[in-house]
């Protein structure tokens, strides 16, 4: 994948859209880059077909804030 000397570090983010994960990954960038080492981002976009646990107790409790 990269044809340089640098040691690779890989880093799996789930739902890179949001705001967290995109601070997240440019602070991981450059200090990787100040580092002098290669990093690798695989991520997920939030794209599925069942609700999660998480997803279920979050609606649950924005309903009870909205009363």
């Amino acid at each position: 994948m990269f044809y340089n000397k640098r040691k690779t570090i890989g880093v799996f983010l789930n739902r890179a859209e949001l705001e967290f994960q995109q601070v997240l990954s440019r602070s991981l960038t450059e200090t990787a880059k100040q580092c002098d080492y290669n990093i690798v981002f695989l991520t997920s976009f939030g794209i599925r077909e069942t609700e999660t646990m998480y997803d279920l107790y979050k609606e649950k409790k924005v309903k009870k804030a909205r009363r």
